[in-house]
């Protein structure tokens, strides 16, 4: 509004070239105005692709006996799924933000089975905190059966669509 207001009171006063400076001003007071009303939306990070280290075919497995800390093996991986969410930083009159979290569900072999269990998990040499992580454990026995998260997205066993990694904890 203040564009047109300055725009015409320009031309009036100092004829087409006020004209030009009052639209110019009016647009710059026009464009602070709807700043000030809309805050600034942040968009935060986007992970463009994601790649799993440690995935490699014909790798050797560790054989434990007892307790030993291992690095496993990726040995099958889902797409990974991205959800948007909005919030506000700084309070309620904050600016608005908008961030990305992903989740992925993958498999990884430890060591040849059959095993009791899995004591603790580490991540980047520290203990990973498994709160809110569902983790299902295959002893690695010769007769077990495929994960089902890994038949629901490859097909059904019998089509040869999952492996059931027998042998693999």
């Amino acid at each position: 509004m203040a564009q047109v207001i300055l725009s015409a009171v320009g031309t009036a006063v100092a004829g087409p070239v006020g004209g030009a400076i009052g639209l110019a001003v009016g647009a710059a007071i026009d464009s602070a105005a709807l700043d000030a009303l809309t805050p600034a939306r942040r968009v935060g990070p986007r992970i463009p692709e994601l790649r799993l280290s440690g995935a490699a075919e014909g790798a050797p497995m560790a054989a434990v006996f007892g307790r030993a800390r291992v690095a496993g093996q990726v040995i099958w991986a889902a797409r990974f799924k991205e959800r948007w969410l909005d919030g506000r930083s700084g309070g309620g009159k904050g600016a608005r933000t908008t961030s990305a979290a992903y989740s992925l569900s993958f498999a990884v072999a430890v060591c040849e089975g059959p095993i009791e269990g899995i004591g603790r998990v580490w991540a980047d040499g520290k203990p990973m905190d498994m709160a809110g992580v569902v983790m299902r454990v295959h002893t690695g026995a010769e007769d077990q059966g495929p994960d089902p998260l890994i038949a629901a997205v490859e097909g059904p066993s019998d089509a040869g669509g999952t492996p059931a990694y027998r042998g693999a904890a």
